[in-house]
């Protein structure tokens, strides 16, 4: 249960995705893209209503001529308008002296542009929706029902045959932006076109807004990045909130853009949040460390904060090496001080007292280091100077001294070299 979840909340992020990818940025190369094809790609990939309606009149006896219509207009309004003119091409091999169907066919063949983008720059979509209407009156076709008529005006751009085709708003928001005149290949307009298709499609559709997927959809829809990232977040899915805020703020579009409730910018909202996920797997702490450090002023603090947790249990391997590393580079003295201090308290504990000399020492701590120095020196005592694990230990301490590149703690345990060698 947990998994399938998991799933459908990746799929759901997803969808928002992809519909910014297409609004915000693949519409900036629309000299060769073309987003009202993107869009009914996006809503054919993403939401297959549709297509389970195609499939049941494929599936169904195809002589029922309402069955039909009502998908060729479907598909019109959704912007697929191949597959409605190949649904009208075969229908007229059937019966080509079907006149209704020779008007649709002919005027849905006539608007597969193989440039659409190119088209809409130059006039000629504007051109064909103007043909499509005089056709309409010339024929004098109904548009009361799905038919001939409603798929012409469907074609002309008018919003209620396109209210009476679709099925939801998404569907209403792909066909208002398809086809508006006005929705042109100029990239500082598009977001004004799906604003307006927008508008259209809640004027004829009722929205729920308290699902997170709509909620991130009309925001991004509406010229909102920033909240639709917001809503994203609240899928559950931080990776794809955070990293869609990060390419917002790349272009520039969440520079001065808030968030309320924390106080910081948007980006670095939904970054902080996601960094925060990954803070609980500790095998993953480095990638988090530089997610953090991506937040400017806010990251360094919760880089502080999460190596002071790394739970450091040993000297052994290269953990230990790898956290004071980084807490040198980044000036993190308190980090640096707390890992060895541990290490050296866990030298202790274990009986190495050349380690904690060394950890200590590394760590400025020379107080400390000087105290395990004494406990080698008392242990020296008790077992003899004679014994030759005295003389390992003691030489062991002032080797750890010196490793430790500490030179005051160098200075302080003269003493105990001099000890050693006598």
């Amino acid at each position: 249960h947990e998994q399938a979840k998991a799933i459908a909340a990746l799929r759901a992020a997803s969808v928002v995705w992809e519909f910014c990818e297409y609004v915000y940025f693949a519409s900036q190369e629309a000299a060769r893209i073309d987003l009202a094809t993107d869009l009914a790609n996006w809503l054919s990939f993403n939401f297959e209503d549709a297509h389970l309606q195609l499939e049941r009149y494929l599936n169904s006896d195809k002589s029922n001529e309402e069955a039909f219509w009502s998908i060729v207009c479907r598909l019109v309004a959704v912007g697929r308008r191949p597959e409605a003119a190949e649904l009208c091409r075969a229908r007229l091999e059937e019966d080509q002296e079907n006149r209704p169907i020779q008007i649709a066919c002919s005027a849905l063949l006539d608007s597969l542009f193989p440039d659409p983008a190119a088209a809409r720059a130059d006039g000629r979509w504007r051109k064909l929706q103007d043909e499509t209407i005089m056709s309409f009156d010339e024929f004098k076709l109904d548009d009361s029902r799905p038919g001939p008529g409603r798929v012409l005006l469907l074609l002309a751009g008018d919003r209620d045959a396109a209210a009476a085709s679709c099925h939801d708003w998404k569907e209403m928001l792909v066909a208002c932006y398809t086809y508006d005149a006005r929705a042109t290949p100029n990239s500082s307009l598009i977001i004004h076109a799906v604003q307006n298709a927008l508008q259209l499609a809640c004027s004829h559709f009722d929205v729920d807004r308290n699902d997170c997927v709509t909620e991130a959809l009309l925001s991004a829809a509406d010229g909102n990045p920033s909240q639709a990232c917001l809503a994203l977040a609240g899928l559950g899915t931080e990776w794809h909130a955070a990293h869609l805020a990060d390419l917002f703020d790349s272009v520039g579009l969440l520079e001065y853009d808030f968030d309320m409730a924390s106080g910081v910018r948007v980006r670095e909202h939904c970054v902080l949040s996601f960094a925060r996920g990954l803070e609980c797997r500790t095998g993953l702490w480095r990638l988090t460390v530089d997610y953090f450090l991506s937040c400017e002023r806010q990251g360094i603090r919760h880089v502080e904060d999460m190596l002071l947790r790394i739970p450091i249990l040993s000297s052994s391997g290269k953990l230990p090496q790898k956290v004071l590393h980084l807490a040198s580079k980044l000036g993190l003295e308190v980090v640096y001080w707390s890992v060895c201090s541990r290490l050296g308290a866990r030298a202790i504990s274990e009986g190495n007292l050349s380690g904690a000399v060394y950890w200590f020492g590394r760590g400025g701590d020379e107080r400390r280091a000087e105290e395990a120095a004494k406990l080698a020196l008392r242990s020296a005592e008790e077992r003899g100077f004679q014994s030759k694990d005295t003389i390992i230990q003691l030489r062991g301490v002032i080797e750890a001294a010196y490793a430790s590149g500490n030179e005051d703690l160098q200075r302080r345990l003269e003493y105990v070299r001099g000890f050693a060698e006598f």
